[in-house]
Formats: C-alpha cells, sequence, structure tokens
C-alpha cells in the first residue's frame, strides 16, 4: 500500500507542477488580451525569463553529480584544467557539494546564453522603456519578477531538495535554456511579420504564446516525467542525455607511508604566467590599447573600470590554478601511489608505483627561482604528473619512484641574449618613430596601434625563450 500511496503523491506532484508551469507560460496572454501588451512587451518578457533560465541552469550545473556522456571540446570552454578535478566541496549546509570539475560548464553556458540574451533585449528595451505606459511597464516588470521567484523555488525545492541533482550531468541541466533561444530565433521572423502587420497582431501574439508554451510543456514531459522524447522534438531540439556516473577513484586502505605536498609559491606564480602572456598576445595588447584609450577619455572612471577588469580576470586564474594543482599531496600507501586532494578530500589518480616509467623532467621557470620540479611519468597506459615539489630527490625518494634525474641542463646564454635582441629591435621601431623629431606623435601612435599587436606574435614567444634561457 506504501508504494502505491507513494507513486499517487508523485503523479500529484507531478501533475501540480505541470499545471503552473502550463499557468505561467499562458500569463502572457492575458497581457495581450487584458493590459494590451504588443510585441516589445513579449520580447522583454522572454529576454528577462532567457537570463533567469540561463542563470539558475548555470546554478544547477554546479550542483550535478553525473559527468557528460561525451567530453565536451576542452578548447571551448574556461578553466578547462577543472574538467578532470574530482570530488566536490559543500558550501551552505545541508545542499549537496559543489562540483569543480562543472564550473567550467556552468561559465562557459552562462556567459553564451546571457551574452545572446543581452544582445536580443538590447534591440528592445530601450525602445520599451522609452515608449510603454506605466501600467504596460509595471505589469511586465511583475511578470518577470514572479518568473524568477518560480524558477528559484523550483531550484530549492525540486532541484535540491527533490534530488533531481542526482540524475543530471552538467551538459543536461542547458537543454531548457537551450531550447527557449532556439525556440525565439525560430519565432523572431513571425515577430517581424507581426511588427509590420498589425491587423493580425492579437492572432499572432497568441500563436507565439502558445509555442512557447508547448515547448516548456515537451521539456517538462520529457525531463521530469522520464518520457520517450517524440521525434518531431528530436528533430528540433535534439535528444537530452543524463550523463554517467562519475568515475571512481579508490585508494587502498593502508597507511600512509608518504606524504610530499605541492610548493604553494611555485603553484601561484605558475598561474599568473597564462595572464602575463594573455597580456603580450596581439588580443592582450588591443585589450590595452583599449584601456589606454578609456582611460584617456573616461579618466579616473576607465581605470578603475580597467583595473578591476584586470584584477578579476588575474584573480580567477590564480584560484583556479591553486584549486588545480595547490591542494594536491601526492601520499605512497604500500605499493601505490596516490595523487589526493586535501581540500576536497578525494583521490584524484592512483598508480602502482612499479608500474612508474618513461620519467621526465620539465623545464620551468619555477624551477629556476623556488628550486622545485615537476616530473611526468607513464604508469598503467596513462600519463601522470607529479609537482611542483621542493627537494626533489628526497621527495621522489619518499614516494618510491624510480631513479629520476632532477638536475637540468645548462641554460644557453647565447639564445637568451638572441630572443632579447631580437625582441628589442621589433618594440625599437615604434619607439625610434615616437623620438624622431620629422615624425608627429600621432603617426608613431597609428604605427604603433598596428604594430605593436602585430609583433607581439613574435616578441612574446622570444622573451619567454629568454626567461627560461636566462
Amino acid at each position: 500500500m506504501a508504494p502505491t500511496d507513494s507513486t499517487e503523491s508523485d503523479r500529484l506532484r507531478s501533475a501540480g507542477r505541470c499545471g503552473l508551469l502550463i499557468a505561467g507560460n499562458l500569463l502572457p496572454l492575458v497581457g495581450v488580451i487584458v493590459w494590451n501588451w504588443d510585441l516589445a512587451a513579449l520580447l522583454v518578457l522572454y529576454g528577462v525569463e532567457g537570463v533567469v533560465t540561463a542563470a539558475t541552469a548555470a546554478l544547477k550545473m554546479l550542483f550535478a553529480e553525473r559527468v557528460p556522456s561525451a567530453r565536451y571540446a576542452g578548447s571551448d570552454l574556461p578553466f578547462r584544467e577543472l574538467l578532470d578535478k574530482r570530488g566536490g566541496v559543500r558550501v551552505v549546509e545541508g545542499w549537496p557539494p559543489i562540483y569543480p570539475r562543472n564550473l567550467p560548464f556552468a561559465l562557459g553556458m552562462g556567459a553564451t546564453f546571457l551574452f545572446v540574451w543581452g544582445g536580443i533585449g538590447a534591440l528592445v528595451v530601450a525602445d520599451f522603456v522609452a515608449e510603454a505606459s506605466g501600467t504596460l511597464l509595471t505589469t511586465v516588470l511583475l511578470s518577470g519578477v514572479g518568473l524568477l521567484v518560480t524558477r528559484l523555488a523550483e531550484f530549492r525545492t525540486e532541484y535540491l531538495g527533490g534530488g533531481e541533482y542526482t540524475d543530471v550531468s552538467a551538459r543536461s541541466a542547458a537543454t531548457t535554456p537551450s531550447r527557449q533561444m532556439i525556440l525565439v530565433f525560430c519565432l523572431l521572423p513571425l515577430l517581424a511579420v507581426l511588427d509590420e502587420s498589425r491587423a493580425a497582431g492579437t492572432v499572432l501574439l497568441v500563436v507565439v504564446v502558445a509555442l512557447k508554451t508547448l515547448t516548456d510543456a515537451y521539456g517538462f514531459w520529457v525531463d521530469h516525467l522520464d518520457r520517450p522524447p517524440l521525434r518531431v522534438g528530436e528533430w528540433l531540439l535534439g535528444v537530452d542525455e543524463t550523463g554517467d556516473p562519475p568515475p571512481a577513484v579508490t585508494a587502498p586502505d593502508r597507511p600512509v607511508d608518504a606524504r610530499v605536498g605541492t610548493d604553494t609559491s611555485a603553484v601561484l606564480f605558475t598561474g599568473l604566467i597564462p595572464v602575463a602572456l594573455a597580456l603580450v598576445s596581439r588580443g592582450g595588447l588591443l585589450g590595452v590599447l583599449g584601456g589606454v584609450l578609456a582611460i584617456t577619455l573616461l579618466g579616473l572612471p576607465g581605470l578603475v573600470v580597467g583595473g578591476a577588469v584586470v584584477t578579476a580576470v588575474a584573480g580567477a586564474n590564480l584560484l583556479v590554478h591553486y584549486v588545480r594543482y595547490g591542494t594536491l599531496e601526492y601520499r605512497r600507501r604500500g605499493d601505490t601511489l596516490v595523487c589526493y586532494d586535501e581540500w576536497l578530500d578525494e583521490p584524484q589518480w592512483t598508480c602502482e608505483i612499479d608500474a612508474i616509467r618513461d620519467c621526465s623532467v620539465e623545464r620551468r621557470i619555477t624551477s629556476k627561482l623556488f628550486g622545485t620540479t615537476v616530473v611526468t611519468f607513464e604508469a598503467d597506459d596513462a600519463r601522470f604528473r607529479v609537482g611542483p615539489v621542493s627537494d626533489a630527490d628526497i621527495a621522489f625518494d619518499a614516494l618510491g619512484f624510480p631513479y629520476v634525474d632532477a638536475s637540468q641542463d645548462e641554460p644557453n646564454r647565447g639564445v637568451a641574449v638572441a630572443a632579447v635582441g631580437l625582441a628589442g629591435l621589433f618594440l625599437a621601431i615604434p619607439a625610434g618613430l615616437y623620438l624622431a623629431p620629422g615624425v608627429s606623435t600621432a603617426d608613431a601612435v597609428g604605427v604603433a596601434v598596428v604594430l605593436v599587436p602585430t609583433t607581439a606574435t613574435v616578441v612574446g614567444p622570444l622573451l619567454w625563450v629568454s626567461l627560461y634561457n636566462a
């Protein structure tokens, strides 16, 4: 009797949620018929819903327990070095843990959808706010607030409270905003016709609302009722995936014989290197020139905004790099080497010490500055990394490594001199034009704007080579 009662309760709850979903989607009909909503009002409301849905979907991604069935192209995601991170951290008591491996998906999806919806909204919001009456603006604003409250309540009660996060991956959490974006782009031609033909305005607006309602109802059918997707839905919206369980890494149940942690200073310094390289790239220099122009035009506010952007980008890269490597500890348990994350309290990988082969020590700036070593090796048909660690000989001996020559070749000072000389030659061209008496400052700056970003792709690697060989 209990299972039957439980099933009946689930059905009633699903029916109630479906009813609220349909009622919320049909609310714009009231706006069209009763409050005389027009095209701009409907677009603004759907734009607000798109932003709210994308933001809550990005939040859902952080808690998704499963991993995508097919691996994303790593180059398309920010902070892709976190994709292989195992384990999660609980930030709110009573909530499930947040998984760092989902952060690239959340940032990538959130930025993409917010950019798209922000672009669509910018086309109509200004005109709508300028021309809409006070009543029309108030009704649209209240409808948007209602959408926000509904999405947040669904996230708290159903996604977290109902345990939906255990059955989804970061990719599947993006299906709802994907459906909404596809639908709006498919309806844009219809809305353009509506803008030109006011005679059929109300009828076409009702059609738009009905199609939006059917799309959300289809999503509820597939995502929450576990029904097979319809063929038309597969063709238009694709097939949803639930993901796979995260791969488990089990450490042997034996006492820890040795522990070696990473060097914090070397990890933090290495985290700043990508930021420095980005600044000397073509795009980075264009950004710097844009910042200089903004400071020239805006003064102190431009300087504050530019400094805040650079600080945020550098801080984010530094934090992500530290989470990736700074919290690791390498442990030897009998004949097994375990890479353990102390912050996430989760083993990252294991390998048999007897299987370690092809060890190689990488040349790094941190090796010269901090006396640390990073070694890569093969074991069990996979490639692993240990480091950066201090006192390499003592560390590798404690971990049971086969003999590793941690010394590095003597730097080639000739390469360093040649690299610095060529870099100086490229940089001397705009500097010489600026100092030449027959060349105006405007001409020198114009040449620098064109020449410096172009030569940065050559100067940057040369300076990098000189640092390695100094």
